[in-house]
């Protein structure tokens, strides 16, 4: 079973290799598992859950183990997308905490987003369609953008 930091992760991660399917919640003593058509189910623990909402992370705390930093930059797109044709602030704001995600992928010191980040296709596909995108300066300059687009009177 694959295991998420928080349920919209795990939301994410299940379209993002699914599509729009129907999803179940399941409750045990320690964790919820998102069920996909009884055949896939993607567990994520009460305290990691609890963590990020502590820390204001609504996708998770540390770096993701489910979506690499391509995907996170996919979804910031999505989001991005989403907000400016349907003029909704709430999609600006989750474009941006997408690419937070992909922040958390760089080490302290460096300047981009290291290759062992991107390790699906569809991550790399990304990366190699926009390279200059997993920049420090690039990625904060993005965040900026869409920052502007919610905090817009």
């Amino acid at each position: 079973m694959e295991r998420a930091r928080t349920l919209a992760e795990a939301s994410i991660y299940i379209t993002s290799r699914r599509g729009a399917v129907d999803t179940s919640l399941r409750e045990d003593a320690e964790s919820w598992a998102v069920v996909v058509d009884d055949t896939f189910e993607v567990e994520v623990p009460y305290a990691d859950e609890a963590a990020a909402r502590d820390a204001g992370a609504r996708f998770g705390v540390g770096p993701s183990e489910l979506l690499d930093a391509g995907q996170w930059a996919r979804v910031a797109s999505e989001y991005a997308t989403r907000a400016f044709v349907e003029g909704d602030t709430l999609n600006w704001v989750y474009a941006s905490e997408a690419l937070r995600e992909v922040l958390k992928f760089l080490p302290p010191e460096a300047g981009e987003v290291p290759a062992s980040a991107f390790w699906t296709p569809d991550g790399r596909a990304a990366y190699f369609a926009n390279p200059k995108l997993f920049t420090r300066a690039r990625l904060l300059e993005e965040m900026e953008i869409y920052r502007d687009g919610y905090e817009a009177p």
